[in-house]
């Protein structure tokens, strides 16, 4: 079951949500609704590559978006 921490700081324009997808297996439906998330923000990016053990996503202090992707480590599959 993922489980959603949402982020926010008072006085400034944070606001995220940051999901762990550790205990969900990897599937073409996750997969390509990550996919999305990254090219969403940034059309340059490429696809991740690897299953990711969270996201996150939103505004950081300044505004600008961000999707941060958090590996396995050592690029382990899970």
């Amino acid at each position: 079951m993922a489980q959603a921490l949402r982020v926010s700081e008072e006085g400034s324009t944070r606001l995220s949500i940051d999901m762990s997808l550790a205990d969900l297996a990897p599937n073409p439906v996750c997969a390509d609704l990550l996919a999305r998330l990254v090219t969403g923000i940034n059309p340059a990016v490429q696809p991740p590559v690897l299953w990711p053990s969270h996201v996150a996503i939103g505004r950081d202090r300044m505004g600008t978006t961000f999707v941060t992707l958090y590996g396995w480590p050592d690029g382990a599959l899970p």
